[in-house]
């Protein structure tokens, strides 16, 4: 279950839902979490080691889905 919601915020937006920022999960979170209390942004730095996580995160997402289809697609995904 916690992959099929990780790969539901992963996977490319359709063409029926737009290109708002609402419509994208984590441009949302991190319109967010970029404000700090002082009303002012978080510096590039702390993005950086954020936008870091999320890259693995993909990545392994993406593996594991990759994985799981690997069945499906003749010749499969994962040597």
């Amino acid at each position: 279950m916690l992959h099929k919601l990780s790969w539901s915020l992963v996977n490319p937006l359709s063409e029926e839902r737009g290109e708002r920022m609402s419509d994208c999960p984590f441009q949302c979170y991190l319109a967010l979490r970029g404000l700090r209390e002082d009303g002012n942004f978080i510096t590039p730095e702390v993005l950086t080691g954020i936008l870091s996580k999320f890259k693995y995160f993909f990545y392994n997402c993406s593996y594991l889905q990759a994985d799981r289809i690997r069945e499906t697609i003749a010749g499969g995904i994962i040597a």
